[in-house]
């Protein structure tokens, strides 16, 4: 019987596989060469990149009637930083309320100016969620014309009265549609 080199047995197999898990490679028991190895792709601890979303036209005449602006057609878009600002403010609602934003836009039960922030705010009931979902939307387009999205988040009906006594919110007053 031959003596054991520094290449064989258990110490060299632990030191080959603490460089494999080192170096984030899947190695088999069987298999002491990193020739053997293959390489596992790393996984991001960041989530994916979220794409822009276009939730739709800006209801300017039911906004118009409702506060007295003067908004131009435009399209209303969700950017990746809203969404980052959204996703890291309201933890807990950003999952609930993204998928109805687009609803909530198109028919709003309430619009709201508190003279305070760029934005208005559109708020909307929705069922699925038992709850009052709030946007707040930019009044002057962007360089694409569009509407921006800065936060939104679920709101609570008192939330909604208090702010309706105050003055800063009012109940939607629907344009009619033609005759």
């Amino acid at each position: 019987m031959g003596s054991k080199g520094p290449a064989d047995g258990p110490t060299f197999f632990c030191f080959r596989l603490d460089l494999a898990l080192r170096h984030n490679y899947d190695i088999a028991p069987s298999q002491r060469h990193h020739s053997h190895a293959r390489k596992i792709p790393k996984v991001s601890k960041r989530p994916p990149k979220q794409p822009e979303l276009v939730l739709g036209p800006l209801p300017i005449d039911t906004i118009n009637k409702t506060i007295g602006t003067e908004l131009e057609p435009g399209d209303v878009v969700l950017s990746r930083a809203a969404q980052i600002h959204a996703a890291r403010k309201h933890p807990l609602e950003y999952p609930h309320c993204l998928p109805h934003l687009a609803k909530v836009i198109c028919d709003p039960l309430y619009i709201g100016d508190d003279h305070k922030n760029r934005g208005i705010e559109l708020i909307g009931r929705i069922a699925a969620i038992d709850s009052f979902v709030l946007i707040a939307v930019t009044m002057a387009k962007d360089e694409r014309g569009n509407y921006n999205v800065l936060t939104f988040y679920a709101v609570r009906k008192e939330k909604i009265e208090n702010r309706r006594k105050r003055g800063f919110v009012k109940v939607a007053v629907k344009a009619k549609g033609p005759p």
